[in-house]
């Protein structure tokens, strides 16, 4: 109890970022969560003094994968902040020796009672009785509008109800870096402006073509790991287009992902779902191909092992033909 505790509202097992990720990703998130800071730290950062905010860390890697437990790799933590970070659920800005972690909205979500209410405006609380009568998501820490995003579902990765992500523009993110209540409550009115068009946006794949993306990259960064990372975002629509378009199914893309990483030459050609989409036939070709060699082969070796043993049989007493 001397290090506190953090707040998990139920209404996150039915959101995709949990109902979608593997338990790998579901231990991450969860000790990222206990990894924040819940007050204000002087840390260093880039070689400078950097004050840690509520819902920061300054970490690693490895370090998140030895707090996460057995069986959690520096891999599947790289992975699932890829991940986190299209569902918003925080920022990430690394170095090449450590990595800056914001939990995006902890100040709407992880503060204490008074530290929210504390922080409301006469005005704010005249709209907060105006709104009263609307569902109070937080069970009661918050009201008003901050309440009314709630009820939207933003309760961890700052989207509404099953949308994928909400993107935030610049200015919204900077605020949610702050990480202070009072911000969150001003920039309620632009985030509710771009609702329109970024859920357009974020209805381009679904989170089985995400999926895809994901595992082409993990496949990738087994093989190259200081890949420069991708728009995870245009991956998985570059997928959605091959099946909308090409009418490619999940199961042949999975396996032409898996086929193409293990292959000498495509393993160094297909780098992105666009170098499978563009190869994506000759890679079919050449599979079917190499299955005919195979089949020739062992058609081959059986008919050489049926000649040698006749000739065997055939063998006279003087071990010659008759």
């Amino acid at each position: 109890m001397q290090k506190g505790w953090i707040k998990i509202y139920r209404e996150l097992i039915d959101k995709p970022i949990w109902a979608e990720s593997t338990p790998e990703q579901k231990t991450i998130l969860i000790t990222l969560l206990c990894m924040a800071n819940h007050e204000e730290k002087e840390w260093e950062w880039k070689g400078r003094k950097y004050v840690v905010k509520p819902g920061q860390m300054i970490t690693s890697l490895p370090s998140i994968a030895k707090k996460s437990g057995r069986g959690i790799s520096a891999q599947n933590v790289r992975t699932a902040l890829n991940r986190f970070k299209v569902y918003e659920f925080l920022t990430d800005e690394s170095t090449n020796k450590s990595r800056l972690i914001t939990i995006v909205n902890w100040g709407k979500y992880q503060a204490k009672e008074y530290e929210l209410t504390g922080n409301l405006t006469g005005s704010q609380q005249a709209e907060n009785e105006e709104n009263e009568s609307k569902p109070d998501f937080s069970t009661g820490n918050l009201t008003g509008k901050e309440g009314e995003e709630n009820a939207d579902g933003k309760a961890f990765s700052g989207q509404e109800n099953n949308e994928l992500t909400d993107d935030l523009t610049g200015g919204q993110q900077a605020a949610n870096r702050q990480l202070t209540p009072n911000k969150n409550v001003k920039n309620v009115k632009n985030v509710k402006k771009n609702n329109k068009k970024t859920s357009r946006r974020a209805n381009k794949f679904d989170d089985q073509q995400m999926t895809l993306a994901n595992k082409l990259l993990d496949l990738i960064h087994e093989r190259l790991p200081d890949l420069k990372q991708p728009n995870l975002e245009s991956w998985a629509n570059e997928i959605r287009i091959m099946m909308e378009r090409e009418k490619r199914t999940v199961r042949q893309i999975e396996y032409l992902i898996e086929w193409s990483q293990q292959d000498p030459f495509w393993s160094t050609n297909v780098l992105s779902p666009s170098g499978l989409r563009r190869n994506f036939d000759k890679m079919v070709a050449q599979i079917k191909a190499d299955k005919q060699k195979k089949s020739f082969n062992s058609n081959q070796q059986q008919n050489d092992e049926f000649l040698k043993r006749w000739r065997e049989r055939e063998r006279g007493p003087n071990n010659e033909l008759g």
